[in-house]
């Protein structure tokens, strides 16, 4: 072994390039303690330095993580801080044995990187986990399907045994034998909606057209009419039974044999027939049993100048008596009853009659028969003042 002087007078010792000699000098390593006191370095047997780092901190000076391919820095971050999209981070990709990056199930499973789920994972439990309606989903599902796997295909299709069995109540289950043909004690009820567009409300007003109830309201209401009209015994009908005559004010067609027709009653519901009038050796038409006491009445308006009052209809009455109420006469004052037959050209009845004096005068006609009457005033002498206010009685003698 050579041992060469350097200028500082520090000897540096060198082996042989053939390994053949062994050094018998060499420089002493000394290092500095945090004490100031100076030790010599550890070496190791192959020559390399033990050092042992106490600190709780070690910081590394100029450490930057850099591209492969070009010159741009990642920079370190701490977790949940802002970044920008132009913010360099090191990120980690899942790759194949190919380097190809794999997606995180978005793929079919050989191109998708696997997700592993805990053995204990407290959401879904564990593979084979007992049946429980309150475990994880593992349990509940294994609850489900020992609770499923007995029931029936079908469901009341099959014989009791075969089919899913429905429990009643206590209650129901004694009238369910005997629905419908027991006493609604023992049978079970079936409770019907109250507004039913069928059936309809019950008590509904009667309606041909509506729901059960109205049509059935309409049918009793017809079958009591025709109840009241027929007497019982020696009762006595609160109603009548149209029998369906027709109202006729003049002759009406006559029938030949064989054929059907209604009643025939005038405009006073009164019954007419016709007959054979001995007298007159023909056929004729009578009134059966004609209603004598038959009458009308009325009040024509109020005249205080010549003029008409209304037409009325007289054909069903033979007799008419007129009160004429004369006030604030001067000289005297004319008025007439007229009659007609065809309701537009009239003549009088008797003749006029003239008052002198203010009062209430009855006018009579007996044994007349005229279509139309009217009050007529006719003329007055001595001035203008004069009212004639009169009051027409109908009847038949």
């Amino acid at each position: 072994m050579a041992v060469e002087v350097g200028k500082n007078a520090l000897d540096r010792a060198s082996k042989p390039a053939d390994g053949t000699e062994t050094p018998d000098r060499g420089l002493l390593a000394m290092g500095v303690a945090p004490t100031g006191e100076q030790i010599p370095l550890l070496l190791s047997a192959d020559g390399s330095i033990t050092a042992e780092l106490d600190a709780s901190d070690l910081e590394i000076g100029a450490v930057e993580l850099k591209d492969s391919d070009t010159d741009v820095r990642a920079n370190i971050k701490a977790a949940n801080t802002a970044r920008t999209t132009a913010t360099v981070v090191v990120a980690t990709q899942n790759v194949d044995a190919a380097g190809r990056v794999l997606n995180v199930g978005s793929a079919a499973m050989a191109a998708s990187a696997p997700v592993t789920v805990a053995t204990d994972d407290t959401q879904f439990g564990a593979v084979g986990a007992a049946a429980s309606a309150t475990g994880g989903v593992h349990a509940q599902l294994r609850s489900i399907a020992d609770n499923t796997d007995t029931l029936p295909t079908t469901i009341g299709r099959l014989a009791a045994a075969s089919s899913l069995s429905t429990a009643l109540s206590t209650e129901d289950a004694a009238k369910v034998p005997a629905l419908g043909v027991a006493a609604s004690a023992a049978a079970s009820p079936v409770v019907l909606a109250s507004d039913d567009a069928q059936l309809g409300a019950v008590g509904a007003a009667a309606d041909v057209d509506g729901h059960v109830h109205g049509q059935l309201r309409s049918i009793g209401e017809a079958v009591e009419i025709i109840d009241d009209a027929v007497a019982a015994n020696a009762g006595a009908p609160t109603k009548i039974v149209n029998v369906g005559a027709t109202v006729e004010s003049t002759v009406p067609t006559e029938l030949t044999d064989g054929q059907l027709g209604a009643l025939w009653i005038d405009t006073f519901k009164r019954l007419v027939l016709k007959g054979y009038n001995l007298g007159a050796g023909s056929l004729d038409t009578s009134e059966v049993a004609p209603a004598l006491t038959m009458t009308s009445t009325g009040t024509w308006t109020t005249l205080t100048a010549a003029g008409n009052t209304a037409v009325i209809d007289f054909s069903q009455y033979n007799a008419l008596s007129v009160q004429v109420v004369v006030a604030a006469i001067d000289t005297s004052v004319t008025y007439g009853i007229y009659g007609s037959n065809d309701g537009t050209n009239f003549g009088i009845i008797g003749s006029t009659i003239t008052r002198t004096a203010n009062g209430t005068y009855m006018e009579y006609f007996g044994g007349e028969k005229f279509k139309y009457i009217m009050f007529t005033f006719v003329s007055e002498v001595g001035g203008a003042a004069v009212t004639l206010a009169p009051t027409y009685f109908c009847g038949n003698i």
